[in-house]
């Protein structure tokens, strides 16, 4: 009976310290990926505020034309830099990829989807 209290307190342990590691882990790399991306060279010769704009924020400052819809929103990471990949479909049928810089909302690149 004492061996298995004795078991069950040791793998407790070793559970809590397990999820401990695993969580400190977690926010060291949060940690890094935000200073690669908030510092990284362009942004910091642009004078770029380090505050992200909420998703909203951004639609409203594209100022999209009528009827246009976002099909799908994804964060990339180009040189270094964080971009928002915005893939939406016009009023016209045409489906556009805008890169667009989360900190202005300013569109560095745009393609188009056939």
């Amino acid at each position: 009976m004492r061996n298995a209290v004795i078991g069950t307190v040791l793998l407790a342990l070793l559970l809590g310290v397990a999820a401990f590691w695993m969580v400190e882990k977690d926010r060291r790399n949060y940690e890094r990926d935000n200073r690669s991306w908030e510092m990284s060279g362009t942004r910091k010769k642009r004078g770029v505020s380090p505050g992200i704009l909420s998703l909203q924020e951004i639609l409203q400052r594209l100022d999209l034309p009528r009827g246009t819809r976002v099909l799908e929103v994804e964060r990339e990471y180009h040189d270094g830099d964080m971009y928002y990949e915005i893939e939406m479909v016009t009023a016209e049928g045409r489906v556009l990829e805008l890169y667009v810089d989360p900190y202005t909302a300013e569109i560095v690149k745009q393609e188009e989807d056939d």
